[in-house]
């Protein structure tokens, strides 16, 4: 559980992130520190709450350090990367129409409705890629929200293999090429993971030591030395879908309803398997 304390002051200071922050005068800090001191016993004394467990384990939830104000300051924010394997993928197929309707041509003649994409008019894709070894309950449709003439193919795949995915993709587009009554076009392929916290812990771990060598750069160049931490806080993205999420795709069906929503990535041949995660963590030191 995730303790947290409720007080009823509220101080806001802003502090730039970028670059070191100095104030020469002492006194500047001295005024300020009986509000911090009273903030302090505030905090020391309110009441505990508990967050479940579920809450406090969420992405977009953001732990600081408070720390009574310091005249010197030197703040940074790191980024650091990692990945994991996906587990499952879902391969997103979009066919649109080629055919529109001509205009009638005698006068006060209504125009004809538009024709509209059937499953039933890709069946032959279907039936090609159970052929090459798709389970046929992995094969859906999708309609596309902006366009009646439009319909998505999406094809799931357990333990994904890049060359899985270029292979099935090469098939539908195949017997697309044969019939030029649509425009065929991968739509893109969506991952999703069953595990997140070791993945996301390493892009967090990479993050907090490229903050480090910031520091270090930085304090070497004002020639000035750091010390504590006085305050950190972070996000994390993940690479699954587009556009990026804060939350880690453990469902493939929420993967495939942000393409929906959202949509995706242009397809990439050379797309590893993997979902990608991303941690950028600011920190602030104490400059001694």
């Amino acid at each position: 559980m995730l303790n947290f304390r409720l007080v009823e002051t509220v101080l806001v200071c802003a502090i730039a992130t970028t670059s070191a922050i100095i104030v020469p005068k002492a006194a500047q800090a001295a005024a300020l520190a009986p509000a911090f001191d009273s903030l302090a016993n505030e905090l020391a004394n309110a009441p505990t709450y508990e967050l479940p467990n579920e809450l406090a384990s969420e992405r977009s939830l953001q732990l600081a350090q408070f720390a009574p104000l310091s005249a010197r300051q030197l703040s940074v924010t790191g980024n650091g990367t990692a990945s994991t394997p996906a587990d499952k993928a879902a391969i997103i197929l979009s066919y649109v129409l080629n055919y529109y309707p001509e205009a009638p041509s005698t006068p006060n003649t209504p125009p004809p409705l538009p024709p509209t994409i059937k499953e039933a008019d890709l069946q032959p894709v279907r039936d090609a890629l159970i052929a090459a070894g798709v389970s046929a309950s992995d094969i859906s449709f999708a309609p596309e929200a902006y366009n009646t003439q439009s319909l998505r193919m999406i094809i799931r795949i357990n333990r994904p293999t890049r060359e899985r995915i270029n292979t099935l993709i090469d098939v539908a587009s195949a017997v697309s090429a044969k019939d030029n009554r649509f425009f065929f076009s991968p739509g893109g392929v969506v991952f999703s993971v069953q595990g997140c916290e070791a993945a996301a812990a390493t892009a967090r771990q990479a993050a907090m030591t490229n903050a480090r060598e910031q520091a270090t750069a930085l304090a070497s160049t004002a020639n000035v030395q750091f010390g504590d931490i006085l305050a950190v806080s972070g996000s994390t993205t993940w690479r699954a879908t587009s556009p990026y999420a804060s939350v880690c795709p453990t469902s493939l069906d929420d993967s495939i309803r942000n393409v929906s929503l959202y949509g995706s990535q242009p397809y990439d041949p050379s797309q590893p398997t993997e979902v990608f995660v991303e941690s950028s963590i600011s920190v602030s030191y104490e400059i001694q």
